[in-house]
C-alpha cells in the first residue's frame, strides 16, 4: 500500500457509489412489498418498479460521465502526494541518497497502467473447473438472492473488480484508475529506474521493480506516442500519451509512459545528452 489517505471520492469518480445498485436491487423488492400491503394494482406496481430501475440507471450514468470537479481536484492532489512518496520509496529501494543522483534533474513520469490485465492473468491461480463453478454460483446468487447483493455492497469495502478506467475531466485532462509511475535517477556512472504500478482508488501496489544501468551499456533511447480513445459525454476524445524506452546492449529495456506536458524535447533530451556524453568520456 502507498499512503492510507481517504480516496472515497476518487473511488466514486471511477466506479460510482452504492446508491444506484441499492436502488436497482432493494428498490423493486420494497415496492413489491408495498404493493402487497396497500393493494396497488399490478400494472401500476410494474410501472413504478421500471421507473425505479430507470432512475438507478440514470443515477449510475450521471456518476460515471457527469463532471465532478471535487473528485478531479482530490485525484490531482492525491497523485502529487503519491509521486512524492514514491520518490522517497525509490531512494530507499535503490539504497541511494539525494547527493548521489545530482547529475541532472530526476525524471518523474506517470501514465496509465496498461499491463494490469497481464498482472491479473499471471496471478490468477484458479483452474478452469473452479472458475466455471464460481461462475455458476455467482449467477445463482445474483438471480436468487438479488436483494442481498445490495446489502453486501454496503458492507463490503471493495465491491468492484479492479480495472483500468479512463475519465475525461471538466478541465480537459485525462485521469485513470490504474497508475504507473516511473522515476529515473542519474548518478556519476549509472541510471537508476524505479517503477511502481498501483490502484489509484485504494493505493494498493500491484507491481514494484527497480533497475540499474551503466551508461556504457545503454544502447539507445526510443521515443514515441500512443493515442487513446476516451468517451466524454456524447463524443470520443483522442488523448495522446508519450512514451520512451531505455534499451541496453543485453536486450533488456525499461519503458515509461508520460502523461501531461511534453517531456520528449526537454527531460528526455537532457537524458540523451547525458548518456551520450558519458559514453564519449568512456571511449576516450
Amino acid at each position: 500500500m502507498i499512503n492510507q489517505a481517504d480516496r472515497s471520492s476518487i473511488k466514486v469518480y471511477f466506479y460510482g457509489s452504492n446508491g444506484p445498485l441499492l436502488l436497482a436491487t432493494l428498490g423493486p423488492v420494497a415496492l413489491v412489498l408495498l404493493s402487497i400491503l396497500f393493494h396497488i394494482p399490478p400494472l401500476a406496481a410494474i410501472i413504478i418498479i421500471l421507473l425505479a430501475l430507470l432512475a438507478a440507471l440514470i443515477w449510475a450514468l450521471i456518476e460515471r460521465f457527469a463532471p465532478n470537479q471535487t473528485a478531479e481536484r482530490q485525484y490531482d492532489h492525491q497523485l502529487e502526494l503519491d509521486i512524492e512518496q514514491l520518490r522517497s520509496r525509490a531512494l530507499e529501494k535503490l539504497g541511494l541518497v539525494s547527493e548521489q543522483i545530482s547529475m541532472i534533474e530526476p525524471i518523474r513520469v506517470r501514465g496509465p497502467y496498461y499491463d494490469f490485465h497481464l498482472y491479473s492473468q499471471k496471478n490468477k491461480n484458479r483452474s478452469k473447473i473452479l472458475s466455471f463453478l464460481f461462475l455458476i454460483l455467482k449467477i445463482y446468487f445474483w438471480y436468487i438472492y438479488l436483494p442481498f447483493i445490495g446489502i453486501r455492497a454496503v458492507v463490503t469495502k471493495k465491491r468492484y473488480r479492479p480495472r483500468l478506467i479512463f475519465r475525461y475531466g471538466s478541465d480537459y485532462d485525462t485521469r485513470y484508475s490504474m497508475v504507473e509511475v516511473n522515476i529515473f535517477l542519474f548518478s556519476e556512472n549509472q541510471v537508476y529506474v524505479y517503477t511502481c504500478s498501483y490502484d489509484m482508488c485504494f493505493g494498493e501496489i500491484y507491481e514494484e521493480k527497480t533497475a540499474e544501468y551503466f551508461y556504457q551499456d545503454i544502447d539507445c533511447v526510443i521515443t514515441g506516442a500512443r493515442v487513446e480513445k476516451i468517451l466524454s459525454k456524447k463524443e470520443m476524445v483522442s488523448k495522446t500519451f508519450e512514451y520512451f524506452k531505455l534499451i541496453v546492449t543485453s536486450g533488456t529495456s525499461t519503458s515509461a509512459i508520460a502523461d501531461g506536458a511534453s517531456i520528449l524535447n526537454t527531460q528526455v533530451r537532457g537524458m540523451r545528452e547525458l548518456i551520450r556524453s558519458k559514453k564519449e568520456e568512456l571511449m576516450l
